[in-house]
């Protein structure tokens, strides 16, 4: 009965993410690998753990730098709009066209 409940209570969250990601959060931890799972362990489980440990080293470095960004949102903000004047300086100042001036 719990994986029935859990199917439909949770059924719109896993709506919104990716196929892969649902599988992943919907796999049982104790399920039984088949023969090729093993055999891929087997022979590339070492690529993998260290593709995880640099993939989980990137997401945590990611998930720090977007949460300090907001927490200082209104510091970005400020950034953000200084950033496009200083834009818009620049394309007031840089020529519109190529063509020199006659002489």
């Amino acid at each position: 009965m719990k994986n029935f409940s859990f199917f439909f209570i949770d059924r719109p969250r896993f709506a919104t993410v990716s196929p892969a990601l649902g599988v992943l959060l919907l796999q049982q931890k104790s399920a039984k690998q088949d023969i090729l799972t093993r055999s891929l362990n087997f022979c590339l489980g070492w690529f993998f753990r260290i593709f995880n440990r640099a993939f989980d080293s990137v997401n945590r470095g990611y998930t720090s730098i977007v949460k300090r960004t907001l927490r200082l949102g209104f510091v970005m903000l400020i950034l953000y709009g200084g950033l496009l004047a200083i834009a818009g300086l620049g394309f007031k100042m840089v020529p519109g066209g190529f063509i020199p001036p006659q002489d």
